[in-house]
């Protein structure tokens, strides 16, 4: 089978977009201890559709991955995100899982209709790194 010149992007469906994702921004805050240490919290800054799709097995044995990280593609409209300019320090948040964004690869034909991130599911906790 032919790969579309277009990286397939033009041929994802409407019922393709049927995860509810959660898109949060990292926010420093003090600690309620009185230390005066500061604690990363996440806040929601949108809400929107997306389409998320594991890396197969294959290529995660190839890439020798750990087992402790499972790699995902999100496609999301960049209409539905607005002028939320998400980065690394961003995270998803899909039922009760949190994904850390590895990168971001805007679409190949125009670069204005989806954005596609490259994120990583930890299977225990969230870890900032």
């Amino acid at each position: 089978m032919a790969v579309p010149q277009d990286g397939g992007l033009k041929m994802l469906d409407t019922g393709e977009f049927n995860h509810f994702v959660e898109i949060q921004g990292p926010t420093q805050t003090l600690a309620s201890n009185g230390t005066g240490d500061r604690t990363t919290t996440f806040q929601t800054v949108a809400e929107v559709w997306a389409s998320i799709k594991p890396q197969s097995v294959n290529g995660m044995i190839a890439a020798r991955q750990q087992q402790s990280e499972v790699t995902h593609r999100v496609i999301i409209r960049k209409s539905d995100i607005g002028p939320v300019a998400i980065s690394q320090h961003y995270r998803l948040l899909c039922e009760g899982v949190a994904y850390k964004i590895i990168g971001l690869l805007p679409d190949a034909e125009t670069g204005n209709e989806y954005v596609t991130l490259a994120c990583s599911a930890r299977v225990f906790v969230w870890a900032d790194s």
